[in-house]
């Protein structure tokens, strides 16, 4: 009735134990070399689980109901972040050090985009839809800039420095004439 009390350890070979009806430690479980393998699932109450050392996580892979909360140093993740139907959000900005990659429908952002210190360097090209782009504190260009189809429309006046106009493929002026000063 009070059960097996045993002092100085206990060794079982082979078959291993098997508990029937629960079984309860106090003190702590070690589990040395195979580890523990359950079938029907494991399930940690009160103060949850604690690993020292790490954990590795086979075949199916990790599934988490109720999120998922990673605290002091953060998440590391080697081999690439795959994020799937809903997307990343991230509410304290990004920091990316060796670049940023987006793929198929880019990068969607609501509040604008600010980019600060080096600037913003775009290969490959940029298209801007609807609104068109509105360049506050000037704007400087190397290389050329080519306008396409409705041209460029100015408020303020267009002042050329240095190397003058170029024009090709002729000029048309409208309304009120071209003054020349």
């Amino acid at each position: 009735t009070a059960g097996a009390k045993i002092s100085g350890g206990l060794t079982v070979f082979d078959a291993g134990v098997t508990v029937i009806g629960g079984g309860f430690v106090t003190g702590g479980i070690t589990l040395y070399d195979i580890g523990a393998a359950m079938s029907g699932g494991l399930t940690v109450n009160t103060a949850g689980a604690k690993i020292s050392g790490g954990s590795t996580i086979f075949d199916t892979g990790l599934t988490l109901t109720g999120g998922l909360t990673v605290s002091s140093s953060g998440a590391k993740v080697s081999g690439g972040l795959t994020v799937f139907d809903a997307g990343a959000f991230i509410n304290a900005g990004v920091y990316a050090t060796g670049g940023l990659t987006l793929y198929n429908i880019g990068a969607a952002m609501s509040g604008g985009l600010t980019v600060n210190t080096a600037g913003a360097k775009i290969s490959g090209g940029l298209t801007v839809f609807d609104a068109g782009v509105t360049v506050i504190g000037g704007g400087f260009v190397t290389g050329g800039i080519t306008l396409y189809d409705i041209g460029a429309a100015m408020s303020g006046g267009l002042t050329v420095n240095t190397a003058g106009a170029k024009i090709s493929g002729g000029s048309t002026i409208f309304d009120t004439g071209l003054t020349l000063t």
